[in-house]
């Protein structure tokens, strides 16, 4: 049959078999994707990312057009879970240049649709 055994630290003999089932283990480790992002999966991710937004509101708090308020973030996700897009309704300045660029490292998990889109309003209170 063409298996070739070698001796295996035990006294047991592994066949190259045993390597490849061990290889098909680690490629059915890799998480399936989810069927469809839904808002619960979004929001999750979000929070887990918050920091890096809230940070871009405070260090560009100059750019902030009243005391309280909401930027909104366009963002846009492939299905690998990349962020494909982002625009904040802030572009042409430094906050919503952040705001963008910080939504661009965010990771949403694999999913079988094709992209994504959604609007997040990001709300802030100057100090």
């Amino acid at each position: 049959s063409g298996l070739a055994e070698h001796a295996e630290p035990g006294g047991g003999a592994a066949t190259d078999l045993d390597e490849e089932v061990d290889a098909g283990v680690k490629a059915a480790a890799k998480p399936a994707p989810v069927a469809r992002l839904n808002e619960q999966i979004i929001l999750n991710v979000i929070k887990k990312n918050y920091p890096g937004l809230a940070r871009c509101l405070t260090t560009f708090e100059a750019d902030l057009p009243a005391q309280t308020g909401t930027v909104k973030l366009r963002m846009t996700i492939g299905s690998a879970g990349k962020v494909t897009g982002a625009q904040s309704e802030l572009a042409g300045h430094p906050v919503g240049r952040c705001l963008e660029t910080h939504a661009r490292t965010i990771r949403f998990p694999a999913h079988k649709d094709k992209e994504v889109s959604f609007v997040l309003p990001v709300q802030y209170s100057k100090r």
